[in-house]
């Protein structure tokens, strides 16, 4: 029997470029912004197609839920190469595939309010004779993934891993795909019925639910933590090998972002628990399970030998130095690093960088210069980056402050605060405040475009005796907003 497995890989950078929509919920921004903030997702993935290192446009994409196996979006990739997705915070699996290539499929961590971006390349080639065949397999009582089931067709086979899901390539046109393992009842599915199928018969996706048949299926759980404080490692490789079981293949399973890693449906017996992550000392150790949960915690210990230094400069558009801004450099599973630039040449620093791939972000300080971001790979080598700072695309925000209810011949509330808090990417949270002058009209200008929310207050003795809010409030560039606010 022909037995095919595959690694989930994972590759976090941020990157602000655009995206394009099909039939998901992906949005195509006005590529003269250089950024797109996604409407009502906390979180944006933005996935790039590459060949050979080139874009590819007309990609397909497709991103799972891991919690519960399902399929919330499916798009192509735009001209750029790049498929877009807005999500909550949460662990998804992108898989990316032509009519002639797939990738390996991507695991993603997302947090909220984060972008991130993945580099995928698509390597693996799709003959003419053969389909791509991908889904989960889980459990009809409890919903949870079953690792090491066979999903064969004909005497094609592979294995669910520890997500439950499973991807392999098999002859086009095949019209039955079966699901087996211990301690189920096995299931076919004719794949003529199903519902995600493409026409032209180069990719068809299942969903397999289980029926347990054997009570004695058990859970390992537990954290991946760093070993001298006990902060919890997302992005750590977890893979399980059972010692026992002849034939059973190693499944993995990366865990999220407060360092969570489990695997369901086991049988009793004998595993050993290896785990990885760039910037740290592999471990593996030997565990019995012989209850119905166990719980085994891991601690890595750094390797810093592995890590390498970021340095450059931040930079104004004529190329001199930005002093006092503030470089963040980040990548939501392997950590934050914060520094400042020098005050009178704009030159920073950060050594011991875990691996992986980092959004690095510059807050120059002030209005005169807009923040600016760009996305780094880090080995164990030392780069260096600079970062330019453009002239901030800006626009204004005026308005009336009134208070409801009131007499309009009333004296107006003269003082009010007014507090505009840009929402969504890129800069969410950033803030400007004024307060409102003898007419109740307040002004804030040089604001940067993009969403925001408007709030005014009017305290008396520290406690608040009116309050109004504006949301969703849009601020074009070099035009200005006319807000209104009526506060209760």
């Amino acid at each position: 029997m022909k037995r095919i497995s595959f690694v989930l890989i994972t590759s976090l950078v941020i990157l602000a470029l655009f995206g394009c929509s099909s039939g998901s919920n992906a949005v195509t921004p006005d590529p003269g912004d250089g950024y797109f903030p996604v409407a009502a997702a906390s979180s944006t993935v933005n996935a790039h197609g590459h060949v050979g290192g080139s874009d590819v446009a007309g990609v397909d994409a497709f991103l799972f839920d891991l919690e519960d196996r399902t399929l919330i979006s499916q798009t192509i990739t735009n001209g750029l190469g790049i498929a877009q997705f807005g999500v909550e915070e949460g662990q998804y699996l992108l898989v990316l595939f032509t009519d002639t290539l797939y990738a390996e499929p991507v695991s993603v961590n997302a947090v909220k309010d984060s972008v991130i971006d993945l580099n995928v390349e698509l390597v693996k080639p799709i003959y003419s004779t053969t389909a791509l065949y991908f889904g989960f397999v889980s459990n009809e009582d409890n919903n949870t993934a079953i690792p090491w089931c066979e999903v064969s067709i004909g005497d094609i086979m592979t294995y669910s891993d520890g997500y439950g899901f499973y991807m392999f390539e098999a002859p086009a046109e095949s019209s039955k795909i079966t699901a087996a393992r211990n301690g189920f009842d096995s299931k076919t599915i004719d794949m003529r019925e199903g519902q995600f199928a493409d026409r032209n018969d180069y990719y068809n996706f299942d969903f397999f639910s289980l029926k347990s048949n054997d009570p004695t299926g058990t859970t390992l759980r537990g954290f991946i933590r760093e070993a001298s404080f006990g902060g919890e490692l997302g992005g750590a490789f977890v893979s399980l090998i059972a010692l026992q079981q002849e034939g059973q293949p190693i499944i993995t399973f990366m865990t999220n972002v407060d360092g969570r890693y489990n695997f369901f449906n086991l049988e009793l017996g004998q595993y050993t628990v290896a785990v990885r992550r760039d910037g740290y000392e592999a471990e593996s150790n030997q565990v019995i399970i012989n209850d119905n949960e166990a719980i085994f915690n891991v601690y890595l210990l750094p390797d810093f030998n592995e890590r390498g230094s970021l340095q450059g400069y931040v930079l104004t558009p004529a190329g001199n130095g930005i002093g006092n801004a503030q470089v963040v450099i980040t990548n939501p599973l392997l950590g934050k690093y914060v520094t400042m630039t020098d005050p009178a040449t704009g030159f920073y620093f950060v050594d011991e960088i875990i691996p992986g791939d980092y959004t690095i972000l510059a807050l120059p300080p002030g209005t005169l210069y807009e923040p600016a971001t760009t996305f780094v790979t880090m080995t164990d080598e030392d780069l260096i980056v600079s970062i330019s700072c453009p002239s901030p695309l800006t626009g204004a925000l005026t308005g009336i402050i009134s208070i409801a209810g009131q007499d309009p011949d009333a004296l107006p509330p003269t003082g009010a605060k007014v507090v505009a808090e840009k929402i969504g990417s890129p800069f969410s949270g950033l803030t400007w405040t004024t307060h409102a002058d003898k007419d109740g009209r307040y002004t804030i200008n040089g604001i940067y475009t993009g969403l925001y929310r408007i709030e005014a207050t009017l305290d008396y003795d520290d406690e608040v005796n009116y309050a109004g809010l504006a949301d969703q409030v849009p601020v074009a560039k070099g035009l200005v907003t006319e807000t209104n606010i009526e506060m209760n």
